[in-house]
């Protein structure tokens, strides 16, 4: 549902200086739902079965294709120019948020100090706020104000593979 939050796109010249609209744009190409013929957005085959899947199997296929990106050697991540983020950095941030209660607001900085175990000396570990304000938060699964973040019930369901997470 947060997804479908309209971005105020009217002065902008590329994609690329968009947040919600390129990672939409991103999402759907890494789960496989659109391919780019000559300059064209055109839908897959499997775009037009994702309407009969259940709110949870679509986000399943959207975080799992998320995760694959990164986890893959040339991740398109890059090429829609998110933060750059390792995928150790990404599969630890995961977990964390997954361990999480939701509803409760957490410090950006104590999630850092959780992280740096997992990866130390890892860079990308200081572009995680951007993320959580980015596209975390725009997904749904938390909610961020300034330093603070709080894990949303939808998106520790969602995290958690729960039934009905997103069915809301």
């Amino acid at each position: 549902a947060r997804l479908r939050v309209k971005e105020d796109v009217a002065t902008i010249r590329s994609e690329l200086h968009t947040g919600r609209t390129r990672l939409l744009h991103y999402l759907a190409e890494v789960a496989g739902l659109i391919n780019i013929q000559g300059g064209v957005i055109l839908p897959t085959p499997a775009a037009w079965t994702w309407p009969d899947l259940s709110p949870d199997q679509q986000w399943r296929a959207l975080l799992d294709a998320w995760t694959r990106d990164l986890a893959s050697r040339d991740p398109l991540w890059r090429t829609y120019r998110f933060p750059a983020i390792s995928f150790r950095v990404w599969d630890a941030l995961i977990t964390l948020l997954r361990d999480l209660a939701p509803r409760r607001t957490y410090t950006l900085r104590a999630l850092m100090d959780a992280l740096c175990p997992y990866a130390p000396g890892d860079d990308t570990l200081d572009a995680v706020p951007g993320l959580l304000h980015g596209p975390v938060a725009w997904t749904g699964i938390v909610g961020v104000q300034s330093e603070r973040f709080m894990l949303t019930e939808a998106g520790h369901a969602a995290l958690c593979e729960n039934a009905d997470a997103f069915s809301a």
